[in-house]
């Protein structure tokens, strides 16, 4: 790409830097071949020619793809000012990895009804982490202003999986505005390739908080929690349609990654003290990320 042939010219400068300065050394009195000491600049000269592989393999590895990725879509923007757009850029793309790094961010899935949300909301009390469920964020968009708004609104109360790029797009805004030591994402992942673009795109997570629940009790909470919620997906046609679709597409998020030792399952038919007495020893070793 564009960024690694960058580097590797400067690299080749270097080393084109390196030979001249070893050429003079080479051609300066004799008291400077008997007497490294005669000329110190030989020694960073020497230094620099030494170490040019380990810093090409160091550049490659964590400068070029970012760099590349970043001049491919300047040219595909092209906009005014490059120099400006490309800076911006490089700062965004940093200060991304950079917090990524701070924070801690866990999936938690289980079915509608499963109690994602009220055990969400007591980690969040006493660890302080920050909460974010993938439906409210959605629900929000609905009512703003935004192009996806009414096709988000429709795919919701159908009871269908809205497109991943949208979902992960909102998820990535609030975990960059979170200064939280860990992130909740509930209702996240639903499905794979949803997981693997949050991956490569957002940030990599520590586990899955998986709630396991069976399905009439699940039907029995939603269709209590309709009274009074409000929500348009909160009647028995959605329910059911919502049970179908987190079998079919989420199940096989929470198997993949479970074969992987990154799934800790929890039986959410108990009471939610019990649940959460469950939940507080799989998280307590996060309460003191700083």
């Amino acid at each position: 790409g564009v960024g690694r042939d960058m580097v590797e010219g400067l690299l080749t400068e270097a080393r084109g830097t390196g030979d001249a300065s070893r050429a003079e050394l080479g051609s300066g009195a004799p008291d400077a071949r008997g007497d490294l000491r005669a000329d110190p600049n030989g020694d960073q000269a020497e230094d620099l020619f030494e170490n040019a592989n380990r810093a090409k393999d160091y550049l490659m590895a964590n400068i070029a793809p970012v760099l590349s990725k970043a001049l491919t879509e300047l040219c595909r923007v092209s906009p005014p000012d490059p120099l400006r757009w490309l800076g911006t850029r490089l700062l965004d793309e940093g200060g991304t990895a950079l917090r990524s790094q701070t924070k801690k961010v866990f999936f938690v899935l289980g079915g509608p009804g499963a109690g994602k949300g009220t055990q969400c909301a007591r980690i969040v009390q006493e660890f302080k982490f920050d909460h974010f469920s993938a439906g409210d964020l959605l629900r929000k968009e609905c009512q703003s202003d935004s192009p996806e708004a009414e096709m988000i609104s429709t795919i919701i109360k159908e009871g269908r999986i809205v497109p991943g790029h949208i979902t992960i797009g909102l998820l990535k805004k609030a975990i960059d505005g979170s200064n939280a030591p860990g992130i909740l994402i509930d209702g996240f992942p639903r499905q794979l390739d949803q997981a693997g673009a949050f991956e490569k795109d957002v940030s990599d997570f520590e586990f899955v908080l998986f709630f396991d629940c069976t399905e009439e009790i699940m039907e029995q909470r939603l269709l209590k929690r309709g009274e009074t919620s409000g929500r348009s997906d909160d009647n028995l046609e959605s329910i059911k349609l919502r049970f179908r679709t987190f079998v079919q597409t989420s199940m096989p998020v929470v198997d993949y990654y479970g074969a992987k030792g990154k799934v800790h399952k929890i039986d959410a038919t108990k009471s939610p003290d019990e649940v959460y007495a469950h939940v507080r020893e799989l998280m307590q070793p996060y309460a003191k990320i700083e």
